[in-house]
């Protein structure tokens, strides 16, 4: 870390304060009835719980359905700039397997048509219509197969059949509730109010998208959380300091009461260990991520994006 602080200058107003949504007791049954739209946050026990109930008693471990969500989000993140969909889209359409495989196995539905469907059903609600078979094709160039399917398609209707089938499950998981609020949301109004340049605010965002697609976040802590955690960790990253309010209130006063710097510290701990052990090939397409980056140095690091 430099020894020199960056000071960003800011009045928060004291009227900003907001609630998180209390995390709700495990739902009796995790054999693929959907929760209600607020059951989406759960405890590390909770998703334990859950997990243990999946795959029991299947020798699949903890760690190992993490690897998969990681593996399934750094496919989505491959489809989707194969698409050329916008980043909005990738990050809704992460929330959505997360979701889907909260209660459901890899074992039972494959995260190679998973994902593909979850940026498919995402797409619809930013009004961007895709061909089911484009999807198709596009994501099988993933584990170089194109050639195989463009010109074979029997196959690619065979695989458009499981592709609504996949379709209905998520629909069927999600209880037909499709809002998704993210953490980007939240960030831009903070960073509105700190009045934070937009090529910052392009990095901060971007951990948010790391942090969706690495961890299961979006299963424990409301959206406003994730984004604390994000301009945390951008606020250690480039050493940077936010004055309190006016009414002495750090910023994450005004998204969650319940934060405090230790917490937050502990939490970006938890983000950073996941980051650490990321596959090098994901962290290329976020040049920040590269350690050869100063953390000190925002301008260099944003000269690499």
């Amino acid at each position: 870390m430099a020894n020199t602080e960056n000071s960003l200058q800011v009045e928060i107003a004291d009227n900003q304060q907001t609630n998180e949504t209390p995390m709700n007791d495990l739902p009796e049954s995790s054999n693929g009835n959907a929760p209600r739209k607020t059951d989406w946050i759960f405890s590390e026990e909770q998703i334990v719980e859950i997990f243990k109930r999946k795959y029991q008693p299947d020798n699949f471990t903890y760690e190992n359905e993490l690897l998969y969500r990681q593996k399934t989000g750094m496919f989505m993140l491959y489809i989707n700039q194969r698409l050329m969909l916008s980043e909005y889209i990738l990050n809704i359409a992460v929330v959505y397997m997360h979701r889907f495989y909260m209660y459901n196995s890899f074992h039972q539905f494959s995260y190679k048509l998973m994902g593909p469907v979850c940026l498919f059903f995402a797409a619809k609600f930013d009004d961007k219509l895709l061909a089911v078979e484009q999807v198709i094709v596009e994501s099988q160039t993933y584990f170089q197969q194109y050639l195989h399917l463009e010109k074979n398609k029997t196959t690619i209707n065979r695989i458009a059949k499981d592709f609504f089938l996949y379709e209905e499950a998520l629909l069927v998981c999600l209880n037909f509730d499709f809002r998704i609020t993210l953490p980007q949301s939240h960030i831009i109004k903070v960073c509105n109010i700190i009045k934070l340049e937009g090529k910052l605010v392009k990095i901060i965002n971007q951990f948010a998208t790391c942090c969706l697609i690495l961890t299961k976040f979006s299963l424990k802590y409301t959206a406003k959380t994730i984004a604390s955690i994000c301009i945390h960790l951008f606020i250690e990253w480039g050493n940077w300091k936010i004055p309190l309010s006016s009414q002495q209130n750090p910023w994450h006063f005004y998204m969650d009461t319940s934060l405090n710097e230790q917490l937050l510290d502990e939490l970006v701990v938890d983000f950073l260990e996941v980051l650490h052990n990321t596959d090098t090939d994901f962290k290329k397409q976020f040049p920040f991520l590269n350690k050869s980056v100063s953390p000190s140095n925002t301008d260099n690091a944003l000269k690499t994006d």
